[in-house]
């Protein structure tokens, strides 16, 4: 049954074919389990051996306690992937001390035992105690109890140690107990708690030094408050990870998978890139860095450069045009004033508005966490609040391009809002904007199943934007209501890549070489020449006459 109902991991590869898993098994791990498997004490038994001989053939079932850390690292897998729990090093490693020195004590007390009944003749603890009438399951507790005290470093001494093989199983006892009580335990919890009060002294020194510096130097009070709640989540919410030391611990394949993962379709969908090919927006993805955003930093301003895209990872981030008209952005989205303005030298102007007022929801699950909805009309996408009481009310205008063939239909993903990046579909929607004239709209969610999941109350109107409420300026100031998680990439990174491809498609590779390697190449190119035509130089031979004389 194993070798065809379980898989293993080799050397990063899923092994799932039951030859080459039989294979590894048989190399491996088969002669231990045959050994352990095999019912010799049962069969003893069965055939009346009793005794010593019974005891030992017992001791081929201890080579099953070979396989109890990976038995331990399957329950912390599994704890981790089913119930989301995660288990330090510091508890696994006590963990494993503490059934290791419960299995010890088992070991001590089973030869303890046997050293009492060995010794009927002279004087033993079993006697002393009145024990020898006793069950065999009082007296394995008796001698277990002496195990743990002994094995513990505690002492008690209340079970008696009579001869002198006992006294010095005992001195023995004491001895591995030391060594791994004492000395193994201790140096496990030292070793845990010494690397939390590292990281809390570290973090420690780092807000007290913060305070100190800000207070020597009068810095404002609000932005003495913000590098302090900064510093908390840097603790509390990342626990001290650094994404860009990550990222560089990995390899470069590695890296640039993750960095294709959250960036390549934000990149590869925009109409600012639309002329490279998939492997020109690789390479610029490639480039991309994280980038963190602190609440209130604006990632871009009106009227101002903005020297960098940006691709929104995780967090709350709004964008408000020239009219002061404010939307929130969803995940994934490109952030930058170039991909405004290829917008907008693609579609033109902003004329036509659509306003979505979200009424009422009902029938959501709460399971997949406060939900919030995302807005898709044409190449536009906005996010709603996020619903976190009974009612969702909630207002969104979204403005289009006239030249737009996609604004008849919107198209609302609805989701559940948690902690983690990935957040659940809840349901997903779509409402005809060819009789939107501000009516009441009652429309249905449908999971990715087509099963009812929810209901959503709406009133959605299609105008024509008025003059107040149109734009000259398409850029957006995009400001950070959190703390934001992001990718990075100067702008001067895209005009590298399209010299290079303009170069590439006027010039030839022999210009585009360096001058020390076309002399190379030519110095090369004359020598093989030169190789060639000695080659085909023969030596003078007499002609053969094939005529007989």
């Amino acid at each position: 049954a194993r070798t065809t109902k379980f898989a293993l991991m080799k050397d990063g590869a899923v092994m799932t074919s039951p030859r080459e898993f039989r294979r590894l098994y048989i190399d491996s791990e088969f002669k231990s389990d045959l050994l352990s498997a095999i019912p010799l004490s049962t069969v003893a038994y069965n055939v009346g051996i009793r005794g010593y001989a019974y005891g030992m053939l017992r001791f081929f079932q201890l080579m099953r306690i070979s396989r109890f850390r990976k038995y331990m690292e399957s329950v912390e897998e599994t704890l981790e992937m089913r119930m989301n729990v995660m288990l330090s090093t510091a508890f696994m490693r006590v963990l494993q001390m503490f059934f290791g020195v419960i299995l010890l004590c088992h070991w001590f007390a089973c030869i303890f035992h046997f050293i009492g009944t060995s010794s009927k003749d002279s004087p033993n603890w079993l006697a002393t105690e009145d024990s020898t009438q006793e069950n065999m399951s009082v007296r394995y507790l008796r001698a277990f109890y002496w195990a743990l005290y002994t094995v513990s470093t505690v002492g008690y001494g209340s079970v008696p140690v009579v001869s002198i093989v006992e006294r010095v199983f005992a001195m023995f006892a004491m001895i591995v107990g030391a060594v791994i009580c004492d000395a193994g335990i201790t140096a496990v919890l030292t070793s845990a708690i010494s690397s939390k009060d590292h990281q809390a002294g570290t973090n420690s020194r780092r807000v007290q030094c913060s305070k100190r510096f800000m207070g020597s130097y009068c810095i404002d009070e609000n932005l003495q408050e913000r590098v302090l709640d900064y510093y908390a989540y840097a603790d509390t919410e990342l626990r001290n990870i650094d994404e860009k030391e990550v990222l560089c611990d990995l390899s470069s394949s590695l890296r640039s998978e993750i960095l294709q993962h959250f960036c390549f379709q934000s990149l590869r969908s925009s109409f600012l890139l639309e002329a490279l090919s998939d492997g020109a927006v690789t390479s610029l993805v490639n480039r991309m860095e994280p980038y963190m955003a602190i609440p209130g930093e604006n990632l871009s301003e009106i009227g101002k450069e903005c020297a960098a895209l940006y691709v929104l990872q995780r967090g709350l981030m709004s964008a408000a045009d020239e009219a002061g008209c404010s939307v929130d952005l969803p995940f994934g989205v490109l952030i930058g004033h170039l991909v405004t303005k290829a917008v907008e030298r693609r579609e033109g102007r902003l004329t036509i508005g659509v306003e979505i007022d979200i009424l009422m929801a009902t029938g959501l699950k709460t399971k997949y966490g406060n939900p919030y909805a995302i807005i898709r009309c044409g190449t536009k996408t906005c996010r709603s609040s996020i619903k976190k009481g009974k009612e969702w009310r909630d207002n969104i205008l979204i403005k289009l391009p006239d030249q737009c063939n996609c604004c008849d239909e919107l198209k609302i993903d609805v989701k559940g809002w948690r902690k983690e990046p990935l957040h659940a579909d809840i349901g997903s929607t779509k409402v005809s904007l060819l009789d939107a004239a501000g009516q009441v709209k009652v429309v249905m969610l449908r999971d990715s199943n087509g099963k009812r999941s929810g209901v959503l109350k709406l009133k959605v109107r299609k105008y024509r934007l008025q003059e107040h409420e149109q734009v000259s300026n398409t850029e957006f100031t995009v400001t950070a209501q959190g703390y934001c998680h992001l990718y990075r990439m100067e702008t001067y990174e895209i005009n590298i890549i399209r010299q290079c491809l303009a170069r590439g498609q006027k010039e030839s590779i022999w210009d585009r070489l360096p001058r020390c390697f076309e002399d190379e190449i030519k110095h090369k190119q004359i020598n093989e020449k030169d190789r060639v035509r000695q080659s085909w130089r023969r030596p003078s031979r007499p002609c053969l006459s094939l005529h007989p004389d």
